[in-house]
């Protein structure tokens, strides 16, 4: 089964998928990132890092919220994560087709 999707937005390719560390979907630009084409065992690379800009007013530096690293169908976890999976390596779950 698939871990990953691919979906096409206005032209743009999307690799989308679960993150049980935050427990939705995350989606990355596939031209932007280096994806393997392994939908069953992905890799991305660079890592992926999730985060809220500093504003100067309700958060005055810059907020990491996820930040990890996808291998051959495993998600690692940066340190920098807020979440309780953070220096830990999961896998991947599989994508769940939505209903119609």
């Amino acid at each position: 089964m698939p871990k990953v999707d691919v979906t096409d937005h206005d032209g743009v390719k999307y690799v989308r998928y679960r993150c049980p560390g935050c427990k939705h979907d995350h989606s990355v630009p596939a031209d932007r990132w280096s994806f393997s084409g392994d939908v069953e065992k992905p890799t991305l690379s660079p890592s992926v890092r999730h985060f809220i800009p500093a504003d100067g007013k309700h958060f005055p530096v810059e907020r990491t919220i996820c930040h990890y690293f996808i291998r051959e169908g495993f998600i690692e976890y940066c340190g920098d994560c807020e979440h309780n999976l953070r220096n830990q390596r999961v896998e991947l779950p599989e994508m769940v087709e939505e209903s119609e």
